[in-house]
């Protein structure tokens, strides 16, 4: 399968998919089903976008080095409860 032009989705949904039915409709049509997650803020923003896709069978893989928190302490504590779910959280 050829690769896709890479999509920049930031900024642009609250919870990933709620209210974007054309994006989940793209990555199924794609036969995408893993999903790389970078961003701010880890605790908040990403951990959402990861609780979202997962509950739309989505395999989210958060990248730890490009995610960031303003807190070093609550950046480490949401990768550990990411980490500590095995899959039914994230990757």
């Amino acid at each position: 399968m050829p690769l896709l032009e890479a999509r920049d989705l930031s900024k642009q949904f609250d919870d990933l998919l709620a209210n974007a039915a054309a994006l989940e409709q793209f990555l199924r049509s794609h036969g995408i089903k893993h999903l790389l997650v970078t961003g701010v803020t880890t605790d908040v923003c990403c951990s959402a976008v990861v609780i979202a896709a997962n509950d739309r069978s989505f395999d989210a893989i958060v990248l730890g080095d490009c995610v960031a928190s303003y807190s070093p302490e609550r950046h480490g504590a949401a990768l550990a409860v990411i980490k500590a779910q095995g899959g039914i959280f994230g990757w």
